[in-house]
């Protein structure tokens, strides 16, 4: 647990899972300067899910962030309700975690609202159950008043959906979307291990990956690697997610957790220039990247951080 040197808070965090995770999320947002965080309590999810971090982890992870999104969503949808000629535009990547999120996400009645949702990733297997394309059609359905673009070609290569031309690269359409919704990939998590199975990049490249974003894919210290191949069938860059993370009223969202997440989350909090502004984790992930930002010399209080 986290602990203070204030007895009668440590009394009440202790008794309280749900004060533990608002201690811990509120102290996670202000090491990682980030706008927004939520922490999914660990009783919820268990910790000994936690430690396997099997792929069913992050689908619950996803299924328990939503009523956090669904609250940060109703917001939004008001603002642009009020704001922007009722018009809401969302970009997905994959992932099992964004997937758990709209599978639960409750059905918003916004029938004046105009809902885009867009894929940001086609392939390396677009057609699977937790590719980007098959979430974006999802989402859809979570809608009263929404559409699909679709802005990409795909063909069928030796068995392997892979892009037909290059994705379409517009850091000048950033302006159009209102909510980036992403997911992290860890080693030996289901999307990255997909990724390298099926995206032809060489030896040193793979040995070299901590992780992925938005299926693009950086080393421990944060520098993409492969970009030219990811361009294939990533439609945006980490910088355009960053020029994205730094204007105020937008989100740049990620949702992701588990043991094997804790690093490559932790790569892409230390980033500079940000290229997140919002995250929900677990309670368990988020005491870790704690720890990790106060070694790395992040200022805040101290506390005495442990995942046990």
């Amino acid at each position: 647990m986290i602990r203070s040197e204030d007895s009668a808070h440590r009394f009440h965090v202790l008794r309280c899972p749900q004060a533990s995770a608002i201690t811990t999320a509120e102290l996670l947002r202000e090491r990682a300067k980030l706008s927004r965080v939520y922490v999914v309590p660990a009783e919820l999810l268990g910790r000994e899910a936690w430690r396997r971090s099997t792929d069913q982890f992050s689908i619950d992870l996803g299924e328990a962030a939503a009523p956090y999104v669904q609250r940060e969503l109703s917001n939004a949808i008001a603002i642009a309700d009020m704001q922007r000629d009722g018009m809401l535009k969302l970009g997905v990547s994959g992932g099992r975690s964004i997937f758990g999120l709209f599978n639960h996400l409750a059905v918003q009645h916004y029938e004046n609202l105009r809902v885009e949702i867009e894929a940001l990733v086609v392939g390396p297997v677009p057609h699977s159950l937790y590719s980007a394309m098959s979430i974006a059609e999802l989402a859809v359905q979570k809608f009263v008043n929404a559409n699909m673009n679709y802005i990409m070609n795909v063909s069928v290569d030796s068995g392997k959906f892979m892009l037909e031309r290059i994705a379409i690269h517009r850091p000048q359409g950033l302006k159009e979307f209102d909510w980036f919704v992403l997911g992290i990939g860890g080693k030996e998590s289901g999307s990255l291990t997909a990724h390298l199975a099926t995206v032809q990049h060489d030896e040193e490249v793979q040995a070299r990956t901590v992780g992925d974003i938005m299926s693009r894919l950086f080393d421990a210290s944060g520098n993409e690697l492969d970009e030219g191949k990811c361009n294939q069938f990533v439609q945006l860059s980490l910088k355009d997610l960053s020029d994205m993370a730094r204007r105020g009223n937008r989100r740049v969202l990620v949702i992701a957790g588990g043991r094997n997440k804790v690093e490559p989350i932790a790569v892409i909090l230390r980033k500079n220039p940000r290229l997140i502004n919002f995250l929900i984790t677990d309670e368990l992930t988020a005491r870790m990247l704690i720890r990790d930002l106060r070694f790395a010399g992040s200022e805040g209080p101290e506390y005495e951080v442990s995942d046990s």
